[in-house]
């Protein structure tokens, strides 16, 4: 029987907003295609299947590496962790597993380079290869210089996230990004959907808004870049969204999408037939106007910035977790 989730992924491919693959379990005539998380994601992760410190430990351990609580061998148990898990969730997709760079070094090319490569590593050396995972990497200038080398110098595949604004998205396309990741709706309903609050239109919707401006103009100016959009909760958006490259579904979401009739006459919402002209923007080797031009929406900056400390914290509460389960594993 059809339904709106089916139905959705006739136009737009879908993949799934989890690293845990109880989350796919509800689904199974549908075909995610891939499966992303970040630092909120991977601590849920932690939470719900402590076993994956444990065996990032053992694995570390078979190399020879000495377990502590450092700072530097937690953050090798994160990464180890994050590959582990993402192996778990391979066996349920098509395509790649998404994993998330530091969101405190996203003012810093060198750290996130550092980071990316890193991470990677850790996926290829338990069987992983390149051409299944792909680096989240948060859109600022400093970042996508990174990404950039990332792509052209260590074939790793990246998308540029925490994107707020056309004037990030077009910054990442020119980096050579794989994807872009709009964010519809506020990060805060996506971490709490009992406390999402539609508004009278999707059209006061600013994430709703931004997304199809941005997609009109990858599809007017044929970018190479895939638009993939995420937090997504309110199901009226991802109905007037569908359509759209690819949409990075919440499991919460994809249920009540599942549950629900497809509406008599539905259309996707987003279209190429619709394309419009827009004029071509550039910020690459120029960084002063990639802030100037970013300075003018205030909406996008502190989206930004609400994103990336929402992530730190994530991230601090992953590490003292972990740190708290090496404890009890006899790590000192």
């Amino acid at each position: 029987m059809s339904n709106l989730l089916t139905e959705i992924g006739k136009y737009t491919t879908l993949s799934i907003d989890t690293f845990t693959p109880d989350d796919a379990a509800p689904f199974p005539t549908i075909e995610f295609v891939n499966a992303t998380s970040n630092q909120g994601i991977a601590f849920a992760i932690w939470k719900h299947n402590p076993s994956l410190i444990g065996t990032a430990l053992a694995h570390l351990q078979s190399k020879g590496v000495v377990p502590s609580l450092d700072e530097t061998f937690v953050q090798e148990i994160i990464f180890y962790a994050t590959a582990f898990a993402g192996n778990d969730m391979l066996k349920l997709i098509s395509g790649r597993v998404l994993a998330q760079v530091d969101p405190a070094d996203s003012y810093n090319t060198e750290k996130v380079v550092a980071y990316a490569l890193r991470l990677s590593s850790a996926f290829e050396d338990i069987g992983i290869p390149k051409d299944k995972f792909i680096i989240k990497i948060p859109v600022t200038y400093e970042a996508m210089l990174a990404a950039e080398i990332l792509t052209t110098k260590h074939g790793i595949a990246c998308l540029g996230t925490v994107v707020h604004s056309l004037v990030q998205a077009v910054l990442a396309t020119e980096a050579k990004c794989k994807y872009i990741s709009p964010y519809v709706d506020e990060l805060k309903y996506a971490l709490d959907p009992s406390t999402y609050v539609a508004l009278p239109s999707v059209d006061a919707n600013y994430g709703y808004v931004m997304t199809k401006e941005i997609q009109n103009y990858f599809w007017y100016h044929k970018c190479p870049t895939k638009v993939c959009i995420a937090a997504l909760v309110g199901l009226d958006i991802c109905l007037g969204l569908s359509g759209v490259d690819e949409m990075t579904i919440p499991p919460l979401t994809a249920k009540m999408l599942q549950d629900l009739p497809v509406p008599a006459g539905f259309e996707p919402g987003v279209s190429k037939e619709t394309v419009v002209e827009v004029e071509k923007k550039s910020y690459i080797g120029d960084k002063d106007a990639y802030y100037a031009a970013l300075d003018k929406i205030p909406e996008a900056k502190a989206r930004i910035d609400f994103t990336l400390n929402t992530f730190n914290n994530f991230n601090d509460e992953s590490k003292a977790f972990i740190k708290s389960l090496l404890l009890k594993e006899g790590v000192a």
